[in-house]
């Protein structure tokens, strides 16, 4: 009896060390808990007039966030959440939800808006919250620099993608033109000032008076300026109007007998693929103005964009949507510029918000990075470059045939 309760006690002092000795295994071998989150908001007009460019430019920081941060083991080993909110291009949401995503979510930083007239409100409320925003559209010249030091923007200022306005002028030898602007949203009146400007400078006479021209978002039936302008008999038309509305113009300038190839007719920003769809070849033609070359043959910029189209495919079926934009790599380097800063700042979810967002924020203008392209991007420190604004190279677009492609570049 004594040797088998011997028996037994080494038995179960065996299974207690063979226990001991695996433990460490078992306990490697539970499922660990999730790493927490860097919490980054998209507060940007998914719907309403301008949804087109927030969509484009979603896509791009989509691409950047998921596909090459996330699947990379995310940023100093934790993942970025992204939460996107719809102002439905209505700055009085806009506003809203920036303070929603600052004070109820509690995110790191902002991506967007796009529409100016959003971000006009968006980054004042960024600004009072102490919140890192960067807009992915904001081409208000002054914006960033009158919310410093919070706000910053990767597309370029009204000023600057007005200016090939002034190369068609000297290619045409333009004496007199026409100028409509869309008299609803503050961008389009912006870029109508710098119109203005530009006609000044150049010597070029407005034959219309300031705003008699101007209509709002969603016209249709553009019958009556295009009389208008066909007695105003103008060398050149400017019309910054959103694209489907230009889409509208174009298809009545055709009906109308005035041929834009003959008469140059300059957009602007509007130039995207969704008015080449919307206008078809009635747009055939027409000019506009942006800061990415999408015939570039730089070899890092074509496998980006073989990529990101390819990824914009999975999200949607829409062309206009997919097909790679200015808002496309706006999105992106804003994506790639933040999380660039949370990562050299080496802070962690855990970090107290209102340190998280200070060290961010003190970082962002430290940055030059090659994000899309070889070239090396940065963000401005004021003069010609807006302070708070990503410096890049501006290019002069055409619709040719139905793709929207770079015919010219400014040069300083």
């Amino acid at each position: 009896m004594k040797k088998e309760k011997m028996t037994l006690y080494f038995y179960v002092v065996g299974i207690l060390i063979l226990l001991l000795a695996l433990a460490p295994g078992f306990l490697s071998a539970q499922p660990k808990a999730p790493a927490a989150p860097f919490k980054v908001g998209i507060v940007t007009s998914i719907t309403g007039p301008a949804y087109g460019y927030a969509q484009r430019a979603v896509i791009g920081v989509r691409y950047r966030i998921e596909q090459e941060i996330n699947k990379a083991g995310g940023i100093n080993g934790h993942p970025v959440q992204l939460i996107t909110y719809d102002t439905t291009t209505k700055a009085d949401q806009a506003a809203m939800l920036t303070e929603r995503a600052a004070m109820v979510d509690k995110v790191f930083a902002i991506l967007g808006p796009n529409s100016s007239s959003d971000v006009a409100a968006a980054f004042p409320t960024a600004k009072r919250l102490g919140v890192p925003d960067i807009g992915m559209g904001a081409t208000l010249r002054g914006i960033c620099e009158q919310n410093l030091p919070w706000c910053f923007a990767t597309m370029m200022s009204s000023d600057f993608s007005m200016e090939p306005l002034a190369m068609l002028i000297d290619q045409y030898k333009v004496k007199k033109m026409v100028m409509m602007v869309d008299a609803k949203y503050n961008y389009a009146v912006s870029q109508g000032e710098d119109g203005y400007k530009i006609a000044a400078r150049k010597g070029v006479k407005v034959l219309n008076a300031k705003g008699k021209l101007d209509v709002e978002t969603g016209w249709a039936d553009f019958t009556a300026q295009v009389t208008q302008i066909k007695n105003f008999n103008p060398d050149l038309i400017c019309a910054i109007l959103f694209p489907v509305d230009t889409a509208h113009l174009a298809v009545a300038l055709k009906g109308g007998g005035i041929d834009i190839k003959k008469v140059p007719t300059f957009m602007s920003l509007m130039l995207t693929d969704e008015f080449a769809v919307a206008a078809g070849a009635a747009g055939h033609g027409i000019l506009g103005s942006q800061d990415l070359d999408l015939q570039s043959t730089d070899p890092v910029e074509v496998a980006w964009r073989q990529k990101v189209t390819a990824f914009g495919k999975t999200v949607t079926n829409d062309a206009a949507i997919y097909t790679l934009s200015s808002n496309t790599s706006c999105g992106y380097d804003s994506a790639s510029f933040l999380c660039e800063a949370i990562k050299r700042t080496k802070i962690t979810p855990s970090t107290p918000l209102a340190e998280a967002r200070k060290k961010i924020l003190d970082e962002l203008p430290k940055i030059k990075m090659k994000t899309y392209s070889s070239k090396e991007f940065y963000f401005g420190v004021g003069g010609r470059f807006e302070k708070n604004r990503l410096v890049k190279p501006m290019f002069l677009t055409q619709d040719k045939e139905g793709t929207v492609t770079v015919i010219g570049q400014l040069t300083e």
